[in-house]
């Protein structure tokens, strides 16, 4: 750039002297031409590019929307079901105590039940007490009867069941035992112990006449049984709902 000024700096000089020396030699009373005004060649300014500054990306943060509610259109809220108001805790009732159960008590058996469903209820056959074979059921070795009584032998004891005294009196019976002794002048059963009661209901036998009162028969099976388990008639027998006591060994119906 320098160069191309200087170059055209010193052209215009030249022509200026060139023009100069004409004029004088024309007349010398021409007026001095004014030198031309020297034209400066602006040098062109040289531009700079600057970098461009990248612009810094401000990244905006977006906070997450908010849900929003669904807008509700009045139909929507009038069609809407209101809710229900929260329900009161309900009442605790009182427990109603149930009625206790009515125990129902069997009635007690009868007598005759009772006897039915005894050992000695099969040998009963149309209200007659079949004593015969009873006792030799039971196990007796021997079965004896008289007017108002029946007797079985086990071994050396015997069990002995009368209706009624001797003298007649049909309202005082007895269950007795003893011992069976056949040396005896007198008789051969010698009591030991008997249990005394009022007669109450009577059952008949198979012998005509002879009857057996039914209190008897609610004795008879257990005091069997504790006889042949014992085998003693010394020792007053341990029977339910019986009594047995000492008594006179030729008379049962009279105690000590």
């Amino acid at each position: 750039m320098k160069k191309k000024f200087f170059a055209s700096f010193l052209c215009v000089t030249l022509l200026v002297a060139l023009v100069g020396c004409g004029n004088n030699t024309a007349g010398a009373t021409a007026e001095p031409t004014p030198a031309p005004k020297e034209e400066v060649t602006e040098t062109p300014a040289v531009e700079i590019e600057i970098p461009e500054t990248p612009e810094t990306e401000v990244v905006e943060v977006n906070e997450p929307e908010k849900p929003t509610e669904p807008e509700v259109s009045k139909k929507e809220e009038e069609s809407a079901p209101e809710e229900p108001a929260p329900e009161e805790p309900a009442k605790e009732e009182p427990v109603k105590e149930e009625p206790t159960p009515e125990v129902v008590e069997e009635p007690e058996p009868t007598v005759d039940e009772l006897i039915a469903q005894s050992a000695v209820g099969e040998y009963i056959v149309d209200g007659r007490f079949n004593f015969t074979q009873y006792g030799y059921a039971a196990g007796a070795s021997d079965v004896k009867n008289g007017k108002v009584s029946f007797l079985y032998i086990f071994g050396n004891q015997y069990i002995m069941v009368q209706v009624g005294t001797d003298d007649g009196d049909p309202n005082t019976s007895c269950v007795s035992i003893g011992n069976w002794d056949t040396n005896d002048s007198r008789r051969w059963n010698l009591a030991t112990y008997s249990y005394l009661f009022d007669t109450g209901e009577t059952m008949p036998t198979e012998v005509d006449g002879l009857t057996v009162a039914k209190q008897s028969l609610m004795v008879l099976p257990s005091l069997i049984d504790w006889l042949k388990t014992n085998q003693t008639a010394d020792v007053a027998p341990q029977v339910s709902g019986a009594d047995f006591r000492p008594c006179d060994k030729y008379d049962d119906f009279t105690q000590h």
